[in-house]
């Protein structure tokens, strides 16, 4: 546990210093508030009419966090990969899973921060709107388990694609695929971000027991 901790802390490091979150944090609350000051007076909706004003932010939010978080996770994601990760491994004396473990977790983290930056703003508007706090809570385990999965798909891309900008135009595109699948389904945001969540973890584990076995030796053929 010490060593996961160590590692998830030098993770955390290089997340700060990659400087994604710095751009991702503000951006993310300075489009929601800028649609907050957009919206005017009495009927002078600027999105969707018939909508509350919680009820296009969150739409907002979603297109937002849609384009925000993948782009985010793949600028924060540290770059080992391949035998770069085997090195890594083996320099800290550590197994490959135990570093994608703590890589997956300190970007789940970075992604749940970004997430909490629009949070004050959903509170303005819910109270606005004189929407039941239940609502905003349901609507926020749909988010939660998004930005999981976002981190979890950028790890599992940054192993394949050695480009940052492929792996955000890939998990960016796998993004708006699962939100239109998702739409389709009848289930309600609650159950959305369960699973979201419950795929994220499983994927994390076979992500990290297949590391094991592909980043065991380094690879000849690499270039």
């Amino acid at each position: 546990m010490r060593t996961l901790r160590a590692i998830a802390g030098r993770e955390a490091a290089r997340i700060a210093d990659a400087g994604g979150l710095r751009v991702a944090l503000p951006a993310h609350g300075a489009v929601l508030l800028a649609f907050m000051m957009s919206w005017g007076r009495g009927v002078g909706a600027p999105l969707i009419d018939g909508f509350s004003v919680y009820e296009q932010l969150h739409v907002v939010r979603w297109a937002v966090l849609l384009c925000l978080l993948p782009w985010a996770a793949a600028r924060c994601v540290a770059p080992e990969r391949g035998n770069g990760a085997v090195r890594m491994a083996a320099m800290l004396g550590i197994r490959p899973s135990l570093l994608l473990t703590a890589r997956i977790g300190v970007v789940s983290m970075a992604m749940l921060l970004v997430t909490a930056a629009g949070v004050p703003l959903v509170v303005i508007a819910q109270r606005m709107s004189d929407t039941a706090a239940g609502r905003v809570l349901t609507d926020e385990i749909a988010i939660v388990g998004f930005a999981l999965a976002v981190a979890v798909t950028v790890v599992a891309l940054q192993q394949i694609w050695a480009s940052r900008v492929a792996v955000w135009l890939s998990a960016t595109a796998l993004s708006l695929a699962v939100a239109a699948f998702a739409r389709s389904l009848t289930w309600t945001m609650p159950a959305l971000g369960v699973a979201a969540a419950a795929l994220a973890a499983v994927s994390s584990a076979l992500l990290a027991l297949r590391s094991d076995a592909a980043l065991r030796y380094l690879d000849e053929t690499a270039a």
